[in-house]
């Protein structure tokens, strides 16, 4: 959820953008993070780590857009916010971080991830990286064809590929994963009893 919340703006730009203009989609986006960023504050006491991750990326990206006005910049911006987002994901496990498990550890759930769900959650940020870079390709694509397509791939294309891969994802995670986990996990308590009965 809190992964979904950190996206928030950026779903919100894409919304926007194609029904009510690019300068009103900006705002909206930096407000969610800033609205983000108090509640969270103001409820938890501290700023989340996911949050302080893509706010400088979101308010950096709104503010030299609403300064430049550059129609250029209009079109190449999602693409940017993509492949900066796609490079935090990859820089952080490359570094040994996995901006997913901070998510979680901001929750206070990271401890109780069972190895089998860490492995996903690791291969999760390569192909979350994967599908954003190949939506900044789409998009730097999409800038030579007419508006219309532009908008589609800017936006529903967009929330299509997210989507989908949040549903496998998650598909995944319940039908794949947590089998795997489960039996695991009757495996160890098996043994540690068979340890117990037999001292």
């Amino acid at each position: 959820m809190r992964v979904l919340i950190a996206l928030l703006p950026l779903i919100v730009f894409y919304v926007l953008e194609s029904w009510v203009g690019l300068t009103e989609a900006v705002i909206a986006s930096m407000g969610v993070v800033i609205a983000d960023l108090a509640i969270t504050r103001w409820i938890e006491g501290r700023f989340s780590k996911i949050t302080l991750i893509s706010a400088p990326l979101v308010l950096g990206l709104g503010v030299v857009t609403l300064v430049a006005q550059d129609p250029l910049f209009t079109l190449v911006g999602p693409a940017v916010g993509d492949t900066m987002f796609a490079t935090l994901l990859v820089g952080a496990r490359l570094f040994g971080r996995n901006l997913l498990v901070v998510a979680l550890d901001d929750l206070g759930r990271a401890d109780d991830l069972h190895p089998l769900q860490l492995r996903h959650l690791d291969g999760l940020s390569w192909r979350l990286a994967a599908n954003l870079a190949l939506h900044a390709a789409a998009t730097v694509w999409a800038m030579e064809q007419p508006r219309e397509t532009w908008v589609f791939v800017a936006g529903p294309l967009q929330m299509a590929m997210i989507g989908a891969q949040l549903g496998l994802e998650v598909g995944w995670l319940r039908w794949v994963v947590q089998p795997k986990v489960d039996a695991a996990d009757e495996a160890e308590a098996a043994h540690a009893a068979d340890g117990g009965d037999a001292g």
